[in-house]
């Protein structure tokens, strides 16, 4: 029911501005539409010895509006690299790309990068990761062009299989 994510109001208040009260143009007030999407994708895995392989995936996204087409969205996003296991170590890096298309704009935006993970198995309920990526965002069209940005995310997580082998 708020197919251009936007506030139902039609003013907003800017506390910066001294509480100033502006007016939305109708086009970003929120708009009622039904949708169709689609989503799918896979990974492939090949192992080219004992202790590396190499892997390719893909995900495509879409968003087929039924009133608002300028809504409409397509994203395919693709990733290749190599993974190094021995013993309780696992190293994964590669390479992303991708291409954000929207109303019907082909190319509205672009993306590249390079992600990495490390993963070490202390034991079978046990497992540490720690992952980056960095990713470069371009949008071609020079009027969006002061949108482009870099993103660089990291972390660190933990699983754990409890004993009931459930969780």
């Amino acid at each position: 029911n708020n197919v251009n994510t936007s506030t139902s109001q039609n003013q907003i208040t800017v506390p910066v501005l001294l509480n100033t009260q502006l007016s939305l143009n109708s086009a970003n007030v929120k708009t009622a539409d039904s949708y169709l999407g689609l989503a799918a994708g896979g990974n492939a895995i090949h192992p080219i010895s004992t202790d590396w392989s190499v892997y390719a995936g893909v995900d495509l996204h879409s968003r087929n509006d039924m009133k608002y087409s300028n809504f409409d969205y397509i994203s395919l996003d693709g990733r290749v690299g190599a993974s190094f296991e021995k013993n309780a170590e696992q190293f994964q890096g590669g390479l992303a790309a991708g291409q954000f298309d929207q109303g019907g704009t082909t190319v509205n935006r672009n993306s590249k990068g390079l992600n990495a993970e490390w993963r070490h198995t202390y034991n079978g309920a046990n497992q540490a990761v720690l992952f980056g990526q960095y990713i470069l965002y371009r949008y071609p069209a020079q009027t969006l062009a002061s949108n482009n940005f870099n993103q660089t995310i990291a972390g660190l997580g933990w699983i754990h299989i409890f004993a009931d082998g459930r969780s």
